[in-house]
């Protein structure tokens, strides 16, 4: 379902488990057409329908470009390219040969979500022809525009961002948070890389986007760079304090429902959602054991 519109940039909700608001990908209209995040197996048909629906041939996407391989983001890469005979993935080459042989990365994911994973359904292989693992500053053209890949671990080793210089717009995966409305939410899952990711933050922070273009959820302004920054810093300092007195990633939700307004709206706002909710939770078991070391 598209929802929104920057340029020749269009946000697609991927309504995964019917859920609003969760999770969206991005269709660069293009000469050489690219989707960013192209979401999971079980919202394949919602990307196609969106291509279909803005007039664009299928011939014609020519990238998936993947800032991760976290399902949400990049597990139904394998299944869409039967639809898009042209086209090659996009992806950091440490995250290369999951996108081929997807097992491990399928077992990792069932074990983690529990029963969440099956809501995404497992990912298909991709053939290894179609891949191709981007270095930090490639440049690819899209034709009438280019986008360049932007290494950013932090969130995961093998994250990339993207941006389209064009119009000065970023697409960072999970690099950069969850936002809603402007309120927003590091993604802190295990293992969580907190000095990458403030490294990764203040990279993308000096290419001066415009626009920022949130997997979870929708465009945002270039603030929320800094302002994700700040919450990073300053929610490791309040799991430190829980881990201190022996709390676990329960007790420091609730701890930072306490301490942070923007949270509690959120949660309120996403009350219904097992995939919002559910990611909260990882980022708080993610710096819990960044405290503790592990």
């Amino acid at each position: 379902m598209i929802v929104d519109k920057v340029a020749n940039v269009y946000c697609i909700d991927t309504m995964i488990n019917n859920e609003k608001d969760a999770v969206c990908c991005y269709i660069i209209n293009s000469e050489k057409a690219c989707i960013v995040d192209c979401g999971s197996t079980s919202t394949a048909n919602e990307i196609l329908n969106a291509i279909d629906e803005l007039g664009i041939s299928r011939d014609d996407v020519r990238y998936i470009a993947v800032t991760h391989i976290h399902l949400d983001h990049g597990g139904g890469a394998g299944r869409l390219l039967r639809y898009f005979k042209n086209a090659k993935v996009l992806v950091h080459p440490k995250g290369f040969k999951h996108l081929i042989n997807p097992l491990k990365l399928w077992n990792a994911a069932k074990s983690l979500l529990g029963d969440i994973a099956e809501i995404y359904q497992a990912p298909e292989p991709c053939e290894e022809s179609k891949i191709l693992a981007v270095k930090d500053m490639q440049t690819i053209d899209l034709g009438d525009c280019k986008l360049m890949a932007l290494h950013t671990p932090g969130h995961a080793v093998h994250h990339v961002s993207f941006y389209l210089s064009k119009h000065k717009t970023l697409f960072t995966g999970d690099s950069a948070g969850m936002q809603y409305n402007g309120m927003i939410v590091p993604t802190t899952p295990p293992p969580f890389d907190f000095n990458g990711s403030l490294k990764s933050l203040e990279k993308m922070m000096e290419l001066n986007p415009k626009i920022i273009a949130f997997t979870h959820f929708g465009f945002g302004k270039s603030e929320l760079l800094k302002k994700v920054y700040k919450k990073i810093v300053e929610w490791v300092d309040i799991a430190k304090e829980v881990v201190s007195k022996g709390g676990d990633a329960m007790d420091l939700q609730n701890k930072i429902l306490e301490l942070d307004s923007e949270f509690r709206e959120l949660l309120n706002l996403y009350k219904n959602s097992r995939i919002v909710k559910e990611s909260y939770m990882l980022g708080f078991l993610g710096l819990i054991e960044y405290v503790k070391g592990g």
